[in-house]
């Protein structure tokens, strides 16, 4: 039987609760309207090589081990429901672009869903690095695009010809080309991936800095975190503290400088055997097309897990107002809210296999030394006191952002995987 855990945690008066006899509506109602899939959003093929796929055409050729587009699209789909091409935008050609938006079309059917996209590789890969290149951009990291007719790189490599972003070597240039691209939907990519001795993941992505003022439009955008990675190895979320060695640091800082992204993970496939990603993301959609993925990854109602099949839903709601807010969505602290008003954050963790080991509710505040991880505690039968939770008019002074779920799955032989969920946002 599945095992699921429930946590209750009475935010800003009441003290934490772990039951399973929730004081408000269960989490899996408030997503009854929406079908769950699974997608790999980040995936390669022989496009990323830098040759040219043209008869008669040579190119200089990267050494990857990369498959044809159809096998990769093949046994992605044989698995998941939806996949994205995320080949390197320096490597892409006008005519591998244009077969890209073909596959879509060919392979879109039947309740699989295929997007086109592209990897905006700003930093190249850590082996370039050591090698001290010109291009090496200190302040960058990689951004996954989608839903955009146009693709841009920041150099051009082998065949690849997609246009150069003006200021490449600025991190400003392509935020700045994403808030005036109509309707391109981004998401940052394996922020911990960069540990070199030139500045490395402290400086990815402008030092995870807000979003200048002047581009809302791109933090708009921005819509996720890509919390797995291909290298360096990948062990799992990290303790959420140090930005060396944990994904969810890095996606905190993101967080805690007021960017709105979800939570996804993925595959990024560089070599064989394809199809085979274990870190997948998991989207609430509200119909499996492309625009339905799309309009869940633009809602934030999505999720990363290292389990595909599993799932984790997050609600909060303020029993005295009749209200229930989801991952993804924002609430509005107006001034109404009383001081010591107080709101439910409900949280579910269900494994297809295996059983919870343990769920947190993690309160992101400005400060790293001001957050605040509420667990449950082990599946022994042993009560915990989860400690006090911020009142409203705390969360106001201490500028808490956001709250968001996390669970850990324990499977056969003491194997161990991680889940974690959008968040949902405070404003005021």
């Amino acid at each position: 039987m599945k095992k699921i855990i429930v946590v209750v945690l009475a935010i800003f008066l009441l003290r934490g609760l772990i039951t399973a006899e929730p004081l408000v509506p269960e989490p899996q109602e408030e997503f009854q309207d929406y079908r769950l899939v699974y997608a790999n959003l980040h995936t390669h093929t022989r496009f990323s090589d830098a040759k040219s796929d043209l008869p008669g055409v040579v190119a200089t050729k990267i050494d990857r081990d990369l498959a044809a587009p159809d096998q990769v699209i093949n046994a992605n789909l044989k698995r998941f429901d939806g996949m994205a091409l995320t080949d390197h935008a320096e490597h892409l050609s006008d005519w591998e672009w244009a077969q890209q938006a073909q596959f879509t079309r060919e392979y879109s059917t039947d309740g699989k869903v295929l997007l086109r996209g592209f990897e905006l590789t700003g930093t190249p890969e850590p082996e370039n690095l050591l090698q001290k290149l010109p291009q090496y951009n200190p302040g960058w990291g990689h951004i996954l695009v989608f839903d955009t007719e146009r693709r841009v790189a920041a150099r051009q490599e082998g065949d690849g010809n997609s246009p150069i972003l003006p200021n490449e070597s600025n991190f400003i240039s392509p935020l700045t080309w994403m808030a005036n691209e109509p309707g391109a939907v981004g998401i940052f990519a394996h922020p911990e991936l960069y540990m070199t001795e030139r500045g490395g993941i402290e400086q990815t992505f402008n030092g995870f800095k807000a979003c200048p003022d002047d581009l809302p439009g791109a933090r708009e955008k921005m819509v996720a975190c890509e919390l797995s990675s291909h290298g360096p190895e990948y062990t799992g979320l990290g303790d959420g503290k140090e930005l060396r060695s944990s994904n969810e640091a890095c996606y905190r800082e993101l967080l805690r400088n007021k960017w709105r992204v979800g939570a996804v993970m993925s595959g990024d496939e560089h070599f064989p055997p394809y199809g085979n990603a274990e870190t997948v993301a998991g989207l609430f959609v509200k119909d499996r097309t492309e625009s339905g993925i799309l309009e869940a990854l633009r809602a934030r109602r999505v999720f990363g897990t290292e389990l595909p099949g599993a799932v984790i839903y997050l609600i909060v709601s303020a029993p005295k107002r009749g209200i229930t807010w989801t991952m993804g969505q924002t609430i509005p602290l107006t001034a109404d809210f009383e001081p010591d008003e107080s709101f439910i954050v409900n949280a579910v963790a269900l494994p297809p296999k295996g059983k919870v080991e343990s769920i947190s509710i993690v309160v992101v505040a400005p400060r790293l030394e001001s957050d605040r991880i509420y667990t449950s505690p082990p599946l022994n039968g042993e009560a915990d006191n989860l400690g006090d939770i911020p009142t409203v008019g705390e969360i106001r002074t201490q500028g808490v952002c956001c709250v968001y779920a996390k669970a850990t799955f324990r499977l056969a032989l003491g194997l161990r995987k991680d889940i974690i969920s959008s968040p949902i946002w405070f404003e005021y």
